[in-house]
């Protein structure tokens, strides 16, 4: 008989590690007393969805088929999600530079064209840029801002596309016009300032 290639007491104690890994999830309880051990997804007004492992596709279940003391851990982590989520208009969403250092932005051809034509002060069909290269391709990334709307629908369960507002010279759009077209196709509403 051959051996195995490391003790059968190993062996076990291996499988069970392996087992308690796997079940990382919380414990749930329905109303009729049966549990189950899966993590938290996501949730809306109505239903919850979990991750088991081992299944292969989340479980969607009803809230009001959980526990009382689930449906109130449900409720808190909605809660902390809908805290993170800034609904509404945004007139001073922060952002970041993609491109923190000019001469990195610059490295891409047109780019590069814009800002020797600018710094040469020749704009050419970039006339509405006022100011040098430098200025122009510069800015404080501690005071850089977008406006932004977001759907009071949204809640980052499903995806939401976004509308780009870009427009030539230094007036931004607040996108007040824009509100009930991003709440009809649910779209996200992003606008230079």
């Amino acid at each position: 008989m051959k051996r195995p290639p490391f003790p059968i007491p190993t062996f076990s104690a291996i499988m069970l590690l392996l087992g308690a890994v796997a079940l990382q999830g919380r414990e749930w309880t329905n109303d009729h007393g049966l549990k189950i051990v899966a993590d938290y997804v996501s949730s809306d007004d109505t239903s919850v969805t979990l991750s088991k492992a081992g299944a292969q596709a989340p479980i969607v279940y009803p809230l009001a088929k959980l526990s009382t003391e689930d449906q109130a851990f449900v409720k808190e982590e909605g809660r902390k999600a809908d805290a993170l989520l800034r609904k509404g208009l945004i007139p001073d969403f922060p952002i970041q530079a993609w491109h923190p250092e000019l001469k990195e932005y610059i490295k891409g051809r047109t780019a590069k064209k814009i800002y020797d034509a600018l710094a040469a002060g020749k704009p050419g069909i970039w006339k509405e840029n006022k100011g040098t290269g430098p200025e122009q391709f510069t800015y404080d990334t501690e005071k850089a801002q977008a406006i932004v709307y977001v759907p009071k629908s949204y809640n980052g369960q499903k995806p939401y596309g976004a509308y780009i507002h870009l427009s030539p010279g230094d007036g931004a759009d607040k996108g007040e016009a824009y509100q009930a077209t991003m709440d009809k196709f649910n779209l996200i509403y992003i606008s230079h300032q």
